[in-house]
């Protein structure tokens, strides 16, 4: 009995460091041809390297879990299902969203849909020492985001649904929340978080008379659904998100979407209430398939997407496009300002005090103003302190966004919740 076998490996993630090295995260599969197995293509190793500066590999981690790839009877079913998803820098560490197989209770009887996933985050430092940060029982690590000195992660649970949980980066888990099942979606595509901590999540939405659609969640500090809402294409096929950000509390979402020609790029904006502001479909000279890949936010308000178009001769080509947001354009000036001064509130949300921490020089004088989604303002002090108490009897229950400048026009921005 024997086996050809084909190891292959695909770049799930890239991530620069404090240090200036350069993280790779990639998830590979195993391709056996078998004459008593049936031919399988299925997640089989996780491979992490990390580069320096002249692109000199500093080392290479390939990681399994514990559970067999091929099952050894009928109906010899792949089980290992092992892979990264998600890969960020944090100042001299990289940290990974992993899903590892550990061979547990896996495929009971031979079942091939009885899986028990082990989902965990690894964090490698620069000196390639790696820590488990979360080991529970989940079906599929999911995407992270960090949030000032706040990591968070969306996964899914076996049986449960969805959840976002919020760690410091020690590891320790702050609070979790569950996406009710009730909001329909299959898989999740995106995460990106907000000054406020608050996150939005793209995602796919099936339906009974079409594929999929696009949806846009947004979860609140607390884990709480704020909102949903959902974008179809103009033809009746699947409208997938590529890629979310959010930025200046508008979060823009690239979408591949089905045309009645093929698919299309949409590049949608929408505000922190839900409001869609604007669509923008790109189709290509050629009418054809047009497939967005990545995009990027600039300065000025610039808004770079990249992707594959269909020419007139039917031959698909590298293609980048830029629009320019004239929101953004007059909120970031075009040449940054070097920031002298930072802030972060020791709770977020908060329902009785918090205290507003400034990093500034001791001396230097810096101007604090809290404001409400509507533009009231709430408080307007003057300052040498590196902190500032709020108390809830200053603030009703909502959102709100803290401005702190000084004399030199570093600006800094904290969006907080009172509960």
């Amino acid at each position: 009995m024997s086996t050809n076998g084909v190891n292959a490996s695909y770049p799930v993630s890239l991530a620069s460091n404090s240090s200036g090295e350069c993280g790779l995260l990639c998830s590979g599969f195993e391709w056996v041809v078998n004459h008593n197995y049936p031919t399988v293509e299925e997640p089989g190793q996780i491979l992490f390297r990390i580069y320096d500066r002249s692109g000199k590999r500093l080392t290479s981690d390939t990681l399994n879990g514990d559970g067999n790839y091929y099952a050894t009877k009928p109906p010899y079913v792949s089980r290992a299902f092992d892979f990264g998803t998600s890969l960020i820098a944090k100042d001299s560490q990289f940290i990974l969203a992993l899903s590892i197989d550990r061979g547990k209770s896996l495929f009971q009887e031979y079942q091939p849909f009885k899986r028990q996933f082990f989902n965990e985050l690894r964090s490698f430092s620069t000196s390639k020492s790696d820590t488990t940060l979360s080991q529970q029982d989940k079906l599929f690590s999911g995407h992270l985001a960090l949030w000032d000195t706040t990591l968070i992660e969306v996964g899914r649970y076996i049986d449960s649904g969805y959840y976002v949980e919020w760690f410091n980066l020690a590891g320790d888990s702050l609070r979790q929340g569950l996406i009710s099942p009730s909001t329909g979606i299959d898989s999740i595509y995106a995460l990106a978080a907000d000054n406020d901590g608050s996150v939005y999540l793209a995602a796919t939405l099936p339906t009974d008379i079409e594929w999929r659609n696009t949806s846009l969640l947004h979860v609140s500090p607390s884990g709480k659904l704020l909102w949903q809402r959902t974008f179809d294409g103009l033809g009746s096929g699947d409208d997938i998100p590529v890629k979310l950000i959010v930025d200046h509390g508008f979060a823009y979402v690239l979408v591949q979407s089905a045309d009645t020609n093929g698919n299309d790029w949409v590049l949608l904006k929408y505000d922190s209430t839900g409001k869609q502001l604007f669509r923008l479909r790109y189709d290509g000279a050629g009418h054809g398939d047009d497939v967005p890949r990545d995009f990027a936010i600039g300065s000025g308000g610039a808004i770079y997407v990249v992707g594959g178009s269909t020419n007139a001769k039917g031959v698909q080509q590298f293609t980048v496009v830029k629009y320019v947001d004239s929101v953004l354009a007059a909120i970031e000036p075009t040449a940054p300002i070097a920031r002298t001064i930072d802030a972060h509130l020791s709770s977020n949300p908060w329902s009785t005090t918090t205290t507003l921490e400034i990093r500034k020089s001791p001396a230097s004088r810096v101007t604090v103003r809290v404001l409400d989604l509507l533009g009231r303002e709430y408080l307007n002090r003057t300052t040498t302190s590196n902190a500032v108490s709020l108390n809830s009897s200053q603030f009703p229950r909502g959102f709100y966004t803290i401005a702190i400048e000084d004399a030199s026009g570093s600006r800094k921005l904290v969006k907080f919740i009172r509960e």
